[in-house]
């Protein structure tokens, strides 16, 4: 895809309104490509983020169960949580959310991409990850004020939560339909090596018996349906 690049808008002012440690709000002045001036453009910086799709030995998904006082209601998602100040590593931040807020710990880890949570207004990241074959290594260690339920659900139950809107949190949702595609790949793989595994095999055998000096040919031998169907599997 050859698309002509689009022309960014540039900042002419900006004054900061709210700057803590969680969160920045700036409110800019910028012109756009076409010179047209929005002098009250509202941006809001919070901390880059890492989430988690943590799937058990049982291939179970370890969810979250929390209430959100911005959307006034509770809320499904995978494990999760902000970058600490002057933490860099995504990765880390993933390990050591899915310990503190599941008691989960893991040591195969996919790296899964990153994703822009509100393109419009938010500037941060949130970097996904697949842990597989997690085990429970001791009980959630929370912050004071977090109430959070620890909850195993099947994966596939899991993407049908997302397609009924139960998972509707745009991160989780994004996670859990890439480690989808990941997961659908890497068993598509797992059985063309078992194929060529067994194909490889049988050839190897076919030579063998060809090769040894007592081997005689089996002469008008009948063909076997029985057989020939199994290879055909």
């Amino acid at each position: 895809m050859n698309a002509k690049p689009l022309q960014p808008w540039k900042t002419v002012n900006t004054k900061t309104i709210v700057d803590n440690p969680w969160l920045k709000v700036q409110k800019n002045e910028v012109e756009l490509a076409s010179q047209m001036r929005i002098p009250d453009f509202y941006t809001v910086t919070i901390p880059d983020a890492s989430a988690v799709v943590a799937l058990d030995e049982n291939e179970n998904v370890i969810l979250k169960r929390e209430y959100r006082y911005a959307q006034q209601k509770e809320l499904i998602e995978i494990p999760a949580g902000a970058f600490d100040d002057r933490e860099t590593d995504p990765l880390a931040v993933a390990k050591r959310e899915l310990r503190e807020e599941t008691g989960y710990v893991s040591s195969h880890w996919i790296e899964l991409g990153a994703t822009v949570d509100c393109s419009a207004k938010l500037t941060n990241t949130m970097h996904l990850f697949l842990a597989l074959l997690c085990t429970k290594a001791g009980t959630p260690e929370l912050d004071a004020t977090e109430d959070v339920e620890t909850l195993l659900v099947p994966f596939a139950q899991a993407i049908d939560m997302v397609m009924r809107n139960e998972i509707c949190c745009n991160s989780s949702s994004a996670a859990l339909l890439k480690a989808q595609h990941i997961l659908q790949k890497r068993e598509k793989q797992s059985a063309h090596e078992k194929r060529h595994d067994r194909h490889g095999g049988l050839s190897r055998c076919r030579n063998r018996r060809q090769r040894h000096p007592d081997h005689k040919p089996r002469q008008n031998a009948a063909p076997q349906a029985g057989n020939h169907a199994n290879r055909e599997k």
